[in-house]
Formats: structure tokens, sequence, C-alpha cells
């Protein structure tokens, strides 16, 4: 069925389509994939690593900076490093990890909004995305088992 519609839309384009109809597949295909997205499992192996240029944008609106680094997720923790820094957030502590899609993921750190712009493969983005996603429901998941 979605295969149809998708089809559908794909040759026959939008004009002419209520937009009620569009609205109504677009929620149809978000909804099927995060109930399938519930079943996916992350291996505990999992090991992302990225040669980034990173920019940061200071605290309090400070200057904007640019750095070389290096980005690495596991299913402990998010770690950065470059020539003038270091840090390493826990999982625990990282809910989510928004992105632009071809870009850049992006998140704060220590009051500084940092974009990371993988120097190859860019779509990369999205599955560090969603790994951190995958992550965080297991996460909650065995909270909700323990209690």
């Amino acid at each position: 069925m979605i295969l149809v519609f998708a089809l559908y839309f794909c040759y026959q384009g939008t004009e002419g389509t209520p937009d009620s109809l569009i609205y109504a597949f677009i929620f149809f295909v978000v909804r099927v994939w995060l109930g399938r997205k519930q079943h996916v499992e992350i291996d505990d192996r999992l090991a992302l690593h990225a040669a980034v240029r990173t920019k940061i944008f200071g605290a309090d609106g400070g200057p904007i900076r640019w750095e070389n680094g290096e980005c690495t997720l596991d299913t402990e923790s998010f770690r950065y490093s470059s020539d003038t820094e270091a840090f390493e957030i826990p999982l625990a502590k990282l809910p989510a990890l928004a992105f632009s899609c071809g870009e850049e993921f992006e998140l704060y750190h220590e009051n500084e909004l940092r974009y990371f712009y993988p120097t190859e493969e860019p779509n990369q983005v999205a599955r560090w995305a969603l790994a951190v996603d995958l992550m965080t429901d297991r996460r909650k998941r065995t909270n909700s088992e323990i209690e």
C-alpha cells in the first residue's frame, strides 16, 4: 500500500491533491517508521569514528572559531578531541544528537554550541543521530524494566 502511494506521488506529483491527503500519507509513513524503529537493537560493539571540522560558537555570543578534531561514539559515551581540547559526554547525559542531513551534527558543551562537519562521508551524520536515539530508547526500556 505504501509503495502504491509513493509511486502515485512520484509519478503524478502532488498538484491537485488535497493537502490533508498528503499530510495523512506523511504521518502514516512516519508512524510506520517509528513503530519499526522500536524493534531495532544496537550492537554493544557499536563504535563510530569521524574526523571533523568543528565550528564553535563561543559562550554568551563570544567569537566563532574553527578547529579540526575527531569524534567517537560508542555505547557508553560521545568523545571529542582536537589540538586544543578534549571532552567526553556520557550517553546518559546526551538524549539526542541534532543534525542537518548531509552536513553536520551538533551539541552544546560548556555553554558553547558546536557543529561537527565530517570531513568524509557527510551523510554519516544521520547514522550518528540514529545511533544516539536507539541507545536512548534502549536505556529507557532497560530502566523501565528495572522499576
